[in-house]
């Protein structure tokens, strides 16, 4: 089990507003991928009550944990790396989607919040990466999956 370690922050994060929507994850996927030599967001989550955002951020062989204020706009912590499988690698190099476009076009067909995204796989034959929001309205958690060398949507479901 790996140690967090934390890199010095100017102010207290938590009582920053966050960015909702699309916005809101690109600022985070951004400020994340800064933080890492040639990084490469591969998963995006929220923390808590949405007080920050886990970003994965891959670079060669490994990823990293890059937690990000509320905002987007601040790296509150960075976590060991962890090794990535070479399955992994393979997938990551395919996708010319990067994470950032994938949530875009995925609030392009759902209105509501990220609950998260990432998830980069094979599915029914596409590389495919999977964003999860909470719909507006119903509040039901719908998956939709991004074909990740090409962009299309391959599918909207629950």
């Amino acid at each position: 089990m790996s140690t967090p370690t934390s890199m010095p922050t100017e102010s207290a994060a938590p009582d920053v507003d966050p960015v909702a929507g699309a916005e809101g994850a690109a600022i985070a996927i951004a400020t994340a991928e800064a933080a890492v030599d040639g990084g490469r967001a591969v998963t995006l989550d929220r923390e808590g009550q949405g007080e920050s955002w886990i970003v994965a951020v891959a670079s060669g062989e490994s990823r990293q944990d890059v937690i990000v204020s509320a905002d987007g706009q601040e790296v509150l912590e960075v976590r060991d790396e962890v090794a990535l499988t070479d399955d992994k690698i393979a997938e990551l190099d395919r996708a010319t989607v990067t994470l950032a476009e994938a949530v875009e076009t995925a609030f392009g067909e759902v209105d509501g919040t990220l609950a998260r995204a990432g998830d980069l796989g094979e599915i029914g034959g596409l590389l495919t990466w999977v964003v999860q929001i909470n719909e507006t309205g119903t509040g039901e958690v719908l998956d939709v999956g991004i074909n990740a060398e090409d962009g299309t949507v391959t599918g909207v479901g629950s």
